[in-house]
């Protein structure tokens, strides 16, 4: 009988395991590059094909390694002028790398995508041995269903982009310390170690970890555990005194340092110069720009000439933290155009943006919370990390995607799971489970019925095609429905249209005749690209009316990124003839 029981375990883990790498891998080839893509994998490329780590200044090591690795294999040619690009922009390098050159840039994309695939089923399996350890067996295949039929989830389930390899990095670090603390053997400790060094190599605002292991080491404090670890000369825990856990917290920390430092000195390549040698020019002369006439002036120019381990690393560190500090993006919320950020965007982002299903089922559980007898320690790990990160990310004054939100998800969906403990009364209990069933149901048509185009999922307040006049940007347009465009204009036979487009691939590669239109110009394909805001203000936007056929992606079309915001106002009468993959509007003007 038992063996029945772990064989359909198993026969259900694999169906939902091959239905969601299908629906991922089969969306892939799908989706046109998105607009951080082609950077990533070329600047991956450059970096294992000449290891200089300056292209890849302050962008996501790990994720770009990731991206270009595949493509050793395929070995296209780097530009002859590569090198010149350092103090260019890696975003022109990125778009000449894939456009500029004769490569199929569908196969290389496709190559970039694999690794993330497998990170994405990754983080998936622990989370279905996480809630298994929690809640037991039936939890741990609606933890894992909910992951991989997350319209969130998927939409980067493939995209080249550090916000799920963060994700599934903090994911398992922490898993691996409650591991730790758990089951008392010393390699669970190093294993969150090697992830914790892995989430600061993946994305520079990783750093929230930090406060989060405070957090939770201060859990166990209120706990008094005291778990006899293997390695009984440190004594971690071995008394219920404060000067004790102040101890065993310095000497955790001291391993998680060293760790780290190993391994982000190994993967810029045992990196040791001074800083302004580890960067482009143009990023020591914007830092030096930044704190010109402050106090730290003459500090600052010292210190880039000291040689300093991984100074790649340090240096896009600094000079990001200090040009985010000084720059304001804009963002748009409810049809309105903004500059900074307002603190009820990521709420108001996240009710239109996840499943509602997911959202039912949280409130369940909480409302049921005292009915499953549970761990309290067991689950701090697990309600800790989101409500630290959603602390720190809240007052952010960058209103961003909600992919920068992907942290929270996969420990949402095995506190989510402890469903299935709930414990009451029969008539009750099969109400529960009749309510179940038609969530579960929902949660995975709403997916299904939204393939391939996941990034512009709203849920069923909103719906997609409304989602526009809520959010923009990479909420919905991505620039990842160029070639669905290029497919409707040949099979309706439009041999040229006026086109503006957010992204960064190249329209002509997909065969599209076009009139440029007004667009963002810090896109590489623009005819007047300017990669620094500052460079773009001496340029003059044609708004005038358009006749024929013109194609706006919907970013644009609300004018979100543009020198004049009403610039396609002429339109806001006018009624699409075509919705390209919910994030490009088709317009027929011939009349």
């Amino acid at each position: 009988m038992e063996w029945r029981r772990v064989n359909s375990l198993f026969v259900c883990f694999a169906l939902i395991l091959f239905s969601a790498v299908f629906i991922s891998a089969s969306a892939a080839v799908k989706t046109a590059p998105t607009w951080d893509e082609p950077t990533y994998i070329a600047g991956g490329y450059y970096y294992l094909k000449t290891g200089d780590p300056r292209m890849v200044t302050g962008l996501p090591l790990n994720t770009m390694i990731l991206a270009g690795a595949p493509l050793i294999f395929n070995n296209p040619p780097l530009p002859p002028d590569a090198g010149s690009y350092v103090d260019i922009s890696y975003v022109k390098f990125g778009h000449y790398f894939l456009f500029g050159q004769e490569i199929d840039v569908e196969k290389a994309v496709f190559l970039s995508r694999i690794p993330f695939i497998i990170v994405f089923i990754l983080l998936g399996i622990f989370v279905f041995f996480w809630a298994r350890e929690l809640y037991g067996k039936r939890a741990a295949l609606l933890a894992f269903f909910l992951y991989s039929f997350s319209a969130t989830v998927l939409a980067y389930s493939f995209i080249v982009c550090a916000d799920l390899l963060l994700a599934a990095f903090g994911f398992i670090s922490i898993f691996f310390f409650w591991s730790f603390v758990k089951k008392r053997k010393l390699r669970w400790l190093f294993l969150s170690s090697v992830f914790f060094a892995l989430s600061l190599n993946t994305k520079l605002n990783a750093l929230f970890l930090i406060p989060i292991f405070v957090c939770l080491f201060a859990a166990l404090l209120l706990k008094k555990v005291r778990p006899e670890a293997s390695w009984k000369k440190l004594r971690l825990f071995n008394k219920e005194s404060f000067p004790c856990y102040l101890k065993s917290f310095f000497i955790i920390a001291l391993i998680f340092g060293a760790v780290t430092f190993v391994i982000i000195f190994s993967a810029y390549g045992f990196q040791f110069a001074p800083l302004e040698d580890g960067v482009p020019q143009s990023y020591t002369e914007r830092g030096l720009e930044v704190v010109s006439g402050t106090p730290v002036e003459g500090f600052a120019t010292k210190m880039i000439g000291v040689p300093v381990p991984f100074p790649t690393y340090l240096g896009g560190f600094f000079v990001h933290g200090f040009v985010s500090s000084h720059s304001v993006k804009k963002s748009y919320l409810f049809g309105e155009t903004y500059s900074g950020g307002k603190w009820y965007y990521f709420p108001v982002e996240m009710l239109i943006k996840v499943q509602i299903p997911l959202m039912l089922l949280l409130l369940i559980v909480i409302f049921f919370f005292r009915k499953v007898k549970s761990d309290w320690l067991s689950e701090s790990f697990l309600i800790i990390p989101p409500l630290i990160y959603l602390l720190l990310f809240l007052p952010n004054t960058v209103n961003s995607d909600i992919r920068h939100l992907l942290f929270i998800f996969p420990f949402l969906f095995v506190f989510v799971s402890k469903i299935v403990k709930v414990r009451l009364k029969e008539t009750a209990r099969k109400a529960l489970s009749a309510l179940m069933i038609v969530l579960v149901v929902w949660y995975a048509l709403s997916t299904v019925l939204i393939y391939p185009h996941f990034l512009s999922y709203f849920n069923e307040f909103v719906g997609p095609d409304n989602g526009h006049k809520y959010l923009v940007g990479g909420n919905l347009d991505w620039g990842q429905d160029i070639n669905s465009l290029a497919d409707y204009l040949h099979s309706n036979n439009i041999e040229k249209v006026s086109l503006s487009y957010f992204g960064s691939a190249d329209p002509s590669y997909y065969g599209i005749e076009y009139d440029y239109l007004p667009s963002p110009v810090w896109q590489p394909w623009v005819p007047d690209y300017a990669p620094f805001e500052s460079g773009s203000f001496s340029y003059s936007s044609n708004c005038s009316e358009r006749s024929g056929y013109v194609a706006v992606s919907l970013t644009n079309l609300h004018g979100v990124y543009l020198l004049n915001e009403t610039c396609y106002s002429w339109l806001f009468p006018e009624e699409p003839s075509a919705r390209i993959g919910h994030s490009i509007w088709v317009y027929n003007l011939t009349g």
